[in-house]
C-alpha cells in the first residue's frame, strides 16, 4: 500500500496507482478493484477528490467504495491497511445501518451470492434500500430508501419535496393523481429515499427512483431523466422528472417551501401575509383559517392589496398554482414561501379525508 501511495495535491499519481488493487488475503472476500483516497490532512479534500475522479475518471470506483462500510469490510481490514476514507466517502457511508429488512428480493440475492462463495466465488451483499410495494384494494403503495422518520433518528441534514402528478397525461382518459414524497440530503442532495401512493403508474416511479439511487445520482439529476413517453403511460415530463425540477428550483433559491405540520403555527398577527390562491369556490369548500383568498389569475391585478415588507406564505390545491404566485410576487419584490403539496396533503392529514383520485393540469381538483 506505501508503494502505491499518490500525492493528489500535486497531482503525482504513478502509474501503477492506476492499476487494479486486489484486497483478498484472510479475510472475507470484499470489493476487488478499490481505489483508496487518503487526503485527510487537507482542509479542502472534498474538492480535491472530486477533481481527481473527474480528471481520470473513476467516479464508479467513489461509489463502489462509498458503499462498503467498516461493519461490511471487517475492522481488521481497516487497520491491517490502515484506510482513512475521504470526509465526503465517510458521510456517505454514514448513511448505511443495520435493519431488518424482510423481503423477497434481499433474501434471493444472498441466496445467490450464498452460492457463489460456496462455488469459490467472491460475491458480496452491498446492502437493500428496502424497496417494496404493496397493493391495497385498488390503491398502491411503494417506498424505497429511508423515510423522514429515520432521517430524523439519524441525525441527517434532509429536505423534502411533496408533489401530486397525474399519471398520465390529463388529457388521456383514466388518469389518475399520485401522492409522492422525495427526500434527500441538504447540501450533496443525495437522494434518501421516497414513498408514492395512488392507483397507476406508483410502481414504475419508485423503481425508477430506486435506480437512481442504487446508481448514486443526485436528487438534481431526477429532472434529467430520459424516461419512455407516450400519453396513455405518463407525461411528457414524467412524475419523476417534476420532482427533480422542484428539487433544483430549490437549489437555484427560486423555490422556498414551508410544509403542513407548520401552517397552524404560523404567526396571525398580521406580521406575515397568509395567501390561498385557489379559487372562490375551491376556497369556499375550506380554507385554512387566516388565509386571505385572491385567485392566481387575479394576482397580478390585485398586488396592491398585499402589503410589502412582510413574508408571503402561498398555498393552492396541489403546490403548482401557488409556485406560480409565488414567481409573479417575488418579481414584484415580495418573499415568498410555497406551502409544499398544497390545501390538497393538508386536508388529507389534518381532516383525515381522502385525497381527490383526479385533477386538471392546474390543480384543480375533479369533484
Amino acid at each position: 500500500i506505501e508503494n502505491l501511495a499518490f500525492d493528489i495535491v500535486n497531482n503525482e499519481i504513478p502509474q501503477k496507482t492506476l492499476t487494479e488493487i486486489a484486497f483478498s488475503q484472510n479475510h472475507a472476500p470484499i470489493e476487488r478493484h478499490i481505489f483508496i483516497f487518503d487526503t485527510s490532512d487537507y482542509e479542502d479534500s472534498d474538492e480535491r477528490v472530486c477533481q481527481f475522479a473527474k480528471k481520470y475518471g473513476v467516479e464508479q470506483f467513489f461509489m463502489r467504495f462509498a458503499l462498503l462500510s467498516r461493519s461490511q469490510m471487517g475492522k481488521d481490514v481497516w487497520e491491517r491497511w490502515k484506510i482513512t476514507p475521504p470526509p465526503f466517502l465517510r458521510a456517505r457511508a454514514s448513511h448505511l445501518k443495520k435493519a431488518l429488512i424482510s423481503l423477497a428480493g434481499p433474501a434471493n440475492k444472498q441466496g445467490r451470492i450464498a452460492a457463489d462463495n460456496i462455488c469459490g466465488g467472491d460475491s458480496v451483499f452491498k446492502g437493500s434500500q428496502g424497496s417494496s410495494v404493496i397493493k391495497i384494494f385498488d390503491m398502491t403503495a411503494a417506498s424505497t430508501g429511508i423515510n423522514e422518520k429515520t432521517a430524523k433518528a439519524q441525525g441527517i441534514d434532509y429536505d423534502k419535496v411533496y408533489l401530486a402528478p397525474m399519471s398520465h397525461a390529463g388529457y388521456y382518459p383514466g388518469g389518475s393523481l399520485m401522492s409522492m414524497k422525495v427526500i434527500f440530503e441538504k447540501g450533496t442532495y443525495k437522494l434518501l429515499g421516497a414513498q408514492i401512493t395512488g392507483y397507476e403508474g406508483v410502481d414504475k416511479r419508485i423503481d425508477v427512483l430506486a435506480t437512481a439511487m442504487h446508481a448514486g445520482l443526485s436528487a438534481l439529476c431526477l429532472k434529467d431523466l430520459d424516461l419512455a413517453y407516450a400519453p396513455p403511460y405518463s407525461s411528457a415530463k414524467d412524475p419523476v422528472n417534476m420532482a427533480g425540477f422542484m428539487i433544483d428550483n430549490i437549489a437555484e433559491g427560486r423555490l422556498k417551501q414551508f410544509f403542513w405540520d407548520e401552517a397552524d403555527s404560523l404567526p396571525r398577527d398580521g406580521s406575515v401575509v397568509l395567501l390561498d390562491c385557489r379559487t372562490p369556490e375551491e376556497y369556499s369548500y375550506g380554507h385554512m383559517e387566516g388565509f386571505i383568498n385572491i385567485p392566481v389569475d387575479e394576482l397580478r391585478s390585485r398586488i396592491d392589496e398585499l402589503p410589502k415588507g412582510k413574508p408571503v406564505y402561498v398555498h393552492c390545491q396541489s403546490g403548482l398554482r401557488s409556485y406560480i404566485a409565488c414567481r409573479i410576487l417575488e418579481g414584484n419584490g415580495f418573499d415568498c414561501y410555497n406551502l409544499s403539496g398544497g390545501y390538497r396533503l393538508y386536508e388529507a392529514v389534518k381532516s383525515d379525508k381522502a385525497a381527490a383520485k383526479r385533477a386538471m393540469p392546474c390543480g384543480l381538483e375533479k369533484q
